[in-house]
């Protein structure tokens, strides 16, 4: 894979990161944020969080060996 595709799947993840917790920033516990009556920000979050696992996954794995704390 090019260098150009590791480094968008690099910058996506973090972009989503940044949002998941911007999202999550005004609540107290993980439950709170679960059990919020406007369930958007949730979702969103979720969804994030799924798309970080997709992009890391597509990662190449010699960076992904020098980057331990993301596995």
């Amino acid at each position: 894979m090019s260098n150009n595709n590791q480094m968008l799947y690099i910058i996506s993840a973090l972009a989503a990161s940044q949002k998941v917790i911007f999202y999550a920033q005004n609540y107290n516990s993980p439950s709170e944020f679960f059990e919020a009556d406007d369930q958007s920000l949730y979702n969103a979050t979720l969804t994030l969080l799924i798309a970080t696992s997709e992009e890391i996954k597509k990662m190449d794995t010699k960076i992904l060996a020098t980057q331990s704390h993301i596995q």
